[in-house]
């Protein structure tokens, strides 16, 4: 991609400081730091900004000096240098307040916003960002508009209002069409790919994330294309291929690593531990999630720190430190509760409870599975909702027998699902040994063998006398 000429009406080389006789060529430097950004040279993309910035500041040139910042505060956010990217933007918008000039005060609350965002203060980037969405749609500024739309859409995502944010980004979408942004386009497949995700639909999703690597890789979108193979990875893992899973984070990795990207390199980190313990490597896993923490909390992205004390919590568990992993998971949750992010909290909170109720927390337990299902049912997670659903069936048992096992009857009979409904018998028969519950399991499959020709029936036929495995 060949980058942009400087405006006419900017000179190509700038005095700084004003009167000292040396002169250095910021709207040059501005737009090769530009091409390296796309291209993923981040640190030298990152020293050029910094040197123009410098340059603009001593020149006198406010507008410049303004512009500079926030190239360089775009930068430091994909570099997860949060802090300093928020102050960058601020400053700039403390400047363009000064001269009235309301276009560089919507860009810089949009940026200011963005830092926010990724920190997980959802709710003062919105306000931050709402005087800018007025302005934009206001004049019509389509490249203003994108982004806002493109912000609202990812918060309207992580609080799980799915509707909200599709419509975000459909209008993103067809301003990007119409101006024929590649770049922009690669960045909504993948936005609403993750959506998709969220929803649970793993077709729609694979879709948009194919889009996206095949426009990354022709215009050159490093960054573009790491962030594509990550998504692919965590639908592979999904769809129980492992190693390919793996090898779409170990090239993800490279490639954020090579670019200096703090974020993306912390997302790719906590996806292989997440990978090796599906693969029952639960001590790489909880080395994978420690690494992925400290690089968060270093940036201070609080959803992300919250998701790998959870993480870590779930290993601890599995390596039989459970006292350690009752705090992690209390760190974990806290954080995401305060933050609001049901669909992510819910099955932690699944898991936290089931901790609870080994450890003899029978009250806390109780608490902690009905707030679970009450974020469960908010965020339309029905995988999570029927786990906590199985574990209330338990714990009801674990008081009162009989109205254990009416419990878990009815939820047995209320699903269509014939592996949910055979998980839950097997439940059963796991609680009091009553092999007609076993039997119950078996019709069932056999049937959905016979009449759906499942391969999953048949993979659970062929495990019936194992102990139910409960969702990882």
């Amino acid at each position: 991609m060949t980058p942009p000429l400087p405006k006419p009406e900017r000179k190509l080389w700038v005095e700084s400081p004003a009167g000292s006789g040396r002169h250095f060529p910021v709207p040059v430097l501005l737009a090769k730091a530009g091409v390296l950004e796309l291209v993923g040279e981040w640190a030298e993309a990152e020293a050029i900004f910094r040197r123009a910035a410098s340059a603009a500041a001593g020149s006198g040139d406010s507008a410049l000096t303004m512009d500079t910042a926030l190239r360089l505060s775009h930068l430091l956010i994909n570099r997860g240098v949060y802090a300093e990217a928020f102050g960058a933007a601020e400053e700039s918008h403390r400047t363009a307040e000064s001269m009235a000039d309301r276009e560089r005060m919507a860009e810089a609350r949009t940026t200011m916003a963005v830092a926010l965002m990724r920190q997980g203060d959802y709710a003062r980037a919105k306000e931050v960002c709402l005087p800018a969405q007025e302005y934009f749609e206001e004049q019509g500024h389509s490249k203003g508009m994108c982004r806002v739309y493109n912000l609202l859409g990812i918060i309207g995502s992580h609080q799980s209002r799915y509707a909200e944010a599709l419509e975000f980004y459909r209008k993103k979408m067809e301003i990007e069409r119409r101006q024929g942004d590649q770049v922009g386009l690669s960045n909504t497949y993948n936005n609403i790919g993750a959506v998709h995700v969220y929803q649970g639909d793993n077709r729609q999703a694979r879709e948009c994330f194919e889009k996206k690597m095949r426009l990354d890789q022709a215009i050159g979108n490093r960054m573009g294309y790491a962030v594509a193979l990550t998504n692919l990875g965590l639908l592979h893992q999904r769809e129980g291929d492992l190693e390919a899973a793996l090898d779409c984070c170990r090239e993800a990795r490279q490639v954020h690593q090579e670019m200096g990207s703090k974020s993306g390199l912390t997302v790719v980190i906590n996806n292989m531990g997440n990978v090796h313990n599906a693969r029952g490597e639960h001590r790489q896993a909880l080395d994978c999630y420690r690494q992925a923490l400290e690089t968060a909390e270093g940036m201070g992205e609080r959803k992300s720190i919250g998701t790998y004390h959870c993480n870590m919590g779930l290993c601890h568990v599995q390596l039989g430190d459970r006292r350690e992993a009752l705090e992690c998971y209390r760190r974990g949750t806290a954080i995401l509760r305060e933050m609001g992010l049901g669909y992510e909290l819910c099955y932690h909170l699944y898991d936290y409870a089931q901790l609870q109720f080994d450890l003899g927390m029978a009250d806390q337990a109780v608490e902690t599975a009905e707030q679970a299902a009450g974020m469960a049912y908010e965020a339309g997670r029905g995988d999570v909702l029927f786990d906590v659903r199985v574990l209330k069936g338990r714990m009801a048992y674990a008081g009162d027998r009989t109205t254990g096992t009416a419990e878990l009857e009815a939820l047995a009979e209320d699903t269509d699902d014939p592996g949910k409904k055979a998980e839950v018998y097997l439940e059963l028969h796991k609680l009091d040994g009553n092999p007609r519950f076993r039997e119950k399991a078996r019709n069932v499959l056999e049937e959905s063998c016979r009449s759906t020709k499942s391969e999953d029936a048949r993979k659970r036929l062929d495990e019936i006398d194992k102990p139910a495995s409960r969702r990882e």
